[in-house]
């Protein structure tokens, strides 16, 4: 029996440098970095990074895996949800009476669920 391994997105940083044109080019610089450490930065960081993010990126992170999945569904992760809404300003404003998730989700999947 093979064990389910998820396989995370690797990276490489890039150096961007511009040559005597108007051109700018981008290079690999260091080792190749992979995201699987996400889930085990602290928490402040976790929020600081999320907060980027738009509320179709969040519903991505949250069906990525559990552990984003619970973290994000919590009362504590509320404020990213607005956030990242607002982050998007041509969104209508949130429906009163639903949520920060449902709302992303209604707006943003491709599947409609009535509850």
């Amino acid at each position: 029996m093979t064990a389910n391994v998820r396989e995370f997105p690797v990276f490489r940083p890039l150096k961007v440098s511009t040559d005597s044109g108007s051109h700018s080019k981008a290079e690999p610089v260091g080792p190749l970095k992979s995201l699987q450490d996400l889930p085990e930065m602290p928490l402040d960081i976790i929020h600081e990074v999320l907060g980027y993010l738009d509320p179709q990126d969040l519903l991505n992170l949250l069906n990525s895996t559990r552990g984003f999945r619970s973290f994000l569904l919590k009362d504590s992760s509320v404020p990213l949800w607005t956030t990242a809404r607002a982050n998007v300003p041509e969104l209508p404003p949130l429906i009163k009476g639903m949520d920060e998730v449902s709302f992303a989700s209604l707006l943003f999947d491709k599947h409609c669920e009535v509850r």
